[in-house]
């Protein structure tokens, strides 16, 4: 099972858990793109998956990221 859909199933009592990672999801994606550790195909796949993920995240629990934050991740 992805971390995603952990996330996509997550019960309200998993939001607090769901907003703490949101950072490290946001570095890993930043780090892909600062220097990253694999090429091609497989950066790409990678970026993907940390995309969907921090989009499943604000889907859960958007309403608790402050206006300026939700604006720099998009």
């Amino acid at each position: 099972m992805t971390m995603t859909t952990v996330i996509q199933h997550c019960c309200a009592e998993s939001h607090d858990l769901v907003y703490n990672l949101i950072l490290p999801a946001l570095q890993a994606l930043e780090e892909t793109v600062k220097s990253p550790q694999t090429t091609g195909e497989k950066l790409k796949t990678q970026q993907d998956l940390l995309c969907g993920l921090i989009q499943v995240q604000l889907v859960k629990i958007g309403e608790r990221v402050a206006p300026d934050m939700g604006k720099n991740i998009i």
